[in-house]
């Protein structure tokens, strides 16, 4: 009986336990997450400037969609790249920074301390691109009042649709690559 009791404990240490649905840290200490475009440039910050760092990418969702399903959310890192804003379709700004409020507040109940903020890119779809660049305008001045470290992508990435997938919002996996090497690592190995 002693013997199955050691074992439980030794499983328990072992599995990486969920508390009320939650996920818990893996131990990585930095995680990247966000929307679809974490698929690509999650994936190259991990392999590059940010070796066993945790991705968690869920296309077409937004800071909503994470405040409605905080479970989802990992838990316990020390810092967090937030890949968002390409998904928002609510250009009320004080809605929006109601929102970007509470998604940092939730984090930082998770034990997060430091928190860097990934704007969306440009698109060459007219009526995203207006989306997103209503979303990097608004950003840039919540970020800068929450004193959170803040990218605009959306001023910085290619305005050519040969660098993007046919859909116009996605860049190519070489784009990606490319915008990794050249403005998000210098970045993060400030951090």
């Amino acid at each position: 009986m002693l013997f199955l009791r050691q074992l439980c404990v030794v499983c328990i240490l072992l599995v990486p336990c969920q508390v009320s649905g939650q996920v818990e840290q893996s131990g990585s200490s930095t995680l990247v997450i966000g929307d679809s475009h974490v698929q690509a440039l999650g994936n190259f910050l991990e392999s590059s400037s940010l070796p066993g760092a945790r991705v968690e990418s869920r296309p077409g969702w937004s800071t909503s969609s994470f405040i409605s399903r905080p479970d989802v959310i990992p838990r316990g890192y020390d810092t967090v790249i937030v890949i968002l804003g390409g998904n928002n379709r609510n250009l009320n700004y004080e809605a929006y920074r109601d929102r970007i409020v509470r998604f940092v507040l939730l984090l930082r109940s998770y034990g997060t301390k430091k928190i860097v903020w990934i704007g969306p890119l440009w698109s060459s779809r007219s009526p995203v691109n207006t989306r997103h660049s209503w979303t990097s305008d608004a950003q840039s001045v919540i970020f800068d009042e929450l004193n959170i470290p803040w990218i605009n992508l959306y001023r910085r990435t290619v305005r050519s649709r040969r660098y993007r997938f046919r859909d116009g919002v996605h860049l190519t996996y070489p784009s990606y690559s490319r915008l990794t090497e050249e403005v998000l690592n210098p970045f993060i190995s400030l951090l």
